[in-house]
């Protein structure tokens, strides 16, 4: 597939050679847009100034859900990047060529029956969260993961009887930095996109159609008031309570967040 990717299997390079061989090659009609290779698609929605990506996306997904493969293996070559990521920082039940076929699959599954609605506005931010989600849904708790104790530096201890993932933290803390007045809805859906979705700040300056130095200098704000807003809360978390009255169950702490909500919006 056109970008280098950090790690190469068995799969991807299968699926490099169908690509270079077959599907990028293969004409494929969307319509108003316009007849156009796999290849061509691909590389209009990874142009600099992709003004049509969200367009062009939104038709080959809905011609991917109609079960064209020609369709799906394009828009699976364009998230191939993606996917490398979130099989190095997503998948942790397995590790190497099986954290890919993973993360792979699951990025398939997710193209095969994306559903494109009227309110769709970032074809390309929705399809990445959706094989995030895809992926997470997946992973067994981090307690049901098998270890070697030999790997271990050091005997492991159970320090919580809770084990978070660490993309639901991350998500957990920005929805908290919002619904605390400490980031607005933009901060938060810059954030989104760079630590969770793994965009790095040129691409997405390149999807907003803005300056690099301006996400960059946007994002070292945002995460500048987070980390000094969090560690107010954690100062006074460690702070002693009040003894609450008998028979009355002290709260949780402000700072704990007990249900994520990962549907962002996207501007």
């Amino acid at each position: 597939m056109p970008q280098t990717r950090r790690r190469t299997t068995a799969l991807t390079a299968q699926l490099d050679r169908e690509w270079d061989e077959c599907y990028s090659r293969a004409r494929i009609d969307l319509g108003e847009l316009g007849v156009g290779t796999g290849g061509e698609w691909v590389a209009r929605m990874r142009a600099p100034s992709a003004d049509g990506d969200h367009t062009v996306l939104r038709a080959l997904l809905e011609r991917a859900g109609t079960g064209d493969a020609h369709a799906q293996r394009t828009v699976l070559a364009l998230m191939m990047p993606k996917v490398m990521v979130f099989a190095r920082t997503s998948v942790r039940s397995v590790t190497g060529a099986d954290a890919v076929a993973v993360a792979v699959g699951a990025a398939w599954e997710t193209i095969r029956t994306f559903r494109v609605t009227s309110g769709l506005r970032n074809a390309r931010g929705s399809l990445v969260l959706a094989i995030l989600r895809t992926i997470l849904a997946a992973e067994p708790p981090a307690r049901e993961i098998p270890c070697d104790p030999a790997l271990l530096p050091e005997p492991a201890e159970i320090t919580s009887e809770e084990v978070v993932d660490a993309d639901v933290q991350v998500a957990g803390v920005l929805q908290w930095a919002m619904t605390a007045g400490v980031l607005d809805a933009e901060q938060v859906r810059l954030l989104v996109r760079l630590d969770l979705l793994g965009l790095d700040c040129r691409e997405l300056a390149e999807q907003m159609s803005v300056a690099y130095d301006t996400v960059r200098k946007r994002a070292f704000r945002a995460r500048r008031r987070l980390a000094t807003a969090a560690r107010d809360q954690i100062g006074r978390a460690e702070q002693p309570l009040p003894a609450a009255p008998p028979g009355l169950r002290q709260g949780p702490a402000p700072f704990e967040v007990r249900a994520v909500d990962l549907s962002v919006g996207w501007s």
